[in-house]
């Protein structure tokens, strides 16, 4: 501990800068901190990779992200709520949980923080030092929580403990440390399949904490299951399946996890259910709601999520 203590001594002679970027100067911005709502349930313990950073406190919960400007490529949206590697992070960490040892939900406030850090490698003791303290000083003194735009609602369950939020949950996740680092770094953030596939995973976990929006988290659940589909049929083109079927696919993942997978349709079943909430009028009728049961998500979700962990574990990148 007193080496890294005096190695961050050492940055901070060298003039490390960690500054709040006010202006939000494009050229100025080297990272995002996205501060994580008491509506999440999150890891206990700080997990830092490369240039990534996720800090856990008992009044403030955030990550630190790489101001990533590649997102200029890609199709813009005004309603795009995580980063890429905001996706791997939160994707890697939740993956890394054994089945039926519970999840993780990240749910961040949309607001963040642009920083200036320049020449530092991340440590848990250099964000505890200098990064934390900064963070905390603006959102007492500046932020106030959340930005004016919001409303009363969200400005109440978007605050923090530390402006007198609710308090946050963790989890005891230090055993998955290592298979959450294995993971962070076999997710390819280029594939877009899988980035979009996890990301409607993430935000079906959001979605699930509200009651009142557990249908709308299911529809998300579908999205992730075509893209895992689309996924499964790459594994299987590399494997020398030429015109790979959902038959194929099925086969695959009964294959590889056994269980009550029809073996006539890739997640037949889930499917059919996603004709019901996508269409008004189906094959299986008019219906003025879906017909669906909360066990429709949970189970679901539970398969992706094994599904996905098998995926980036097989191939590394895709």
């Amino acid at each position: 501990m007193d080496r890294e203590v005096e190695a961050i001594r050492n940055q901070r002679v060298t003039k490390v800068s960690v500054l709040i970027v006010k202006q939000r100067n494009q050229s100025e911005i080297t990272h995002d901190c996205v501060i994580l709502t008491p509506l999440g349930f999150y890891p206990l313990n700080s997990f830092i990779i490369d240039d990534v950073g996720y800090i856990a406190n008992k009044d403030i919960c955030y990550c630190i992200i790489p101001n990533d400007k590649s997102f200029r490529h890609d199709p813009y949206s005004d309603m795009q709520i995580f980063r890429s590697k905001e996706v791997v992070l939160y994707s890697a960490l939740l993956l890394a949980i054994p089945d039926q040892q519970g999840i993780n939900i990240f749910y961040p406030d949309p607001d963040t923080i642009a920083l200036s850090i320049n020449n530092i490698k991340m440590t848990e003791g250099w964000f505890n030092s200098f990064v934390t303290p900064i963070i905390k000083k603006h959102i007492v003194n500046e932020r106030k929580g959340t930005r004016r735009r919001y409303s009363p609602v969200e400005k109440l369950i978007y605050r923090t403990p530390l402006i007198g939020g609710r308090s946050y949950e963790y989890r005891d996740d230090s055993n998955v440390n290592n298979d959450a680092q294995n993971l962070y770094c076999q997710i390819d953030k280029n594939n877009k399949v899988l980035m979009r596939g996890l990301y409607a995973l993430l935000k079906s976990n959001m979605l699930h904490v509200h009651r009142m929006f557990l249908e709308e988290a299911t529809m998300m659940l579908y999205i992730s299951m075509e893209s895992s589909r689309v996924l499964v049929l790459d594994i299987l083109k590399k494997e020398g399946i030429n015109k790979p079927t959902y038959e194929d696919a099925a086969k695959y993942i009964y294959d590889v996890f056994g269980g009550p997978y029809a073996l006539e349709g890739y997640f037949k079943y889930d499917f059919n259910k996603r004709a019901v909430v996508v269409h008004p009028k189906s094959k299986f009728g008019r219906m003025s709601y879906p017909d669906l049961e909360a066990d429709d998500y949970y189970d679901l979700f539970d398969d992706m999520r094994s599904v996905y962990k098998h995926i980036v574990e097989k191939n590394g990148v895709i």
